[in-house]
């Protein structure tokens, strides 16, 4: 079972908000947890991906190996608490 995606912000054909569209609009999409991942922070990361985008999360580049498995649960098990 799928729980989490990690989305890139700047994929070559398009950007994090369309793929975010098209996993929302599949069946069961809005259960899944997405995690925009991007090199470019804005001023308010929170408020840019997830207040205004609607990803569950954000995680900036470069990624860190020690704590990226810990921040994804934590993105988780957020989403299940507010579903």
């Amino acid at each position: 079972t799928l729980y989490s995606v990690t989305c890139d912000m700047m994929l070559p054909d398009k950007n994090g908000r369309e793929v975010l569209e098209a996993i929302r609009s599949f069946p069961n999409g809005n259960k899944l947890t997405v995690i925009a991942v991007t090199s470019v922070t804005p001023e308010n990361p929170q408020q840019k991906f997830v207040d205004e985008l609607g990803f569950d999360g954000f995680l900036a580049k470069p990624i860190d190996a020690n704590t990226f498995v810990e921040q994804v649960v934590e993105f988780t098990e957020n989403k299940k608490k507010s579903s």
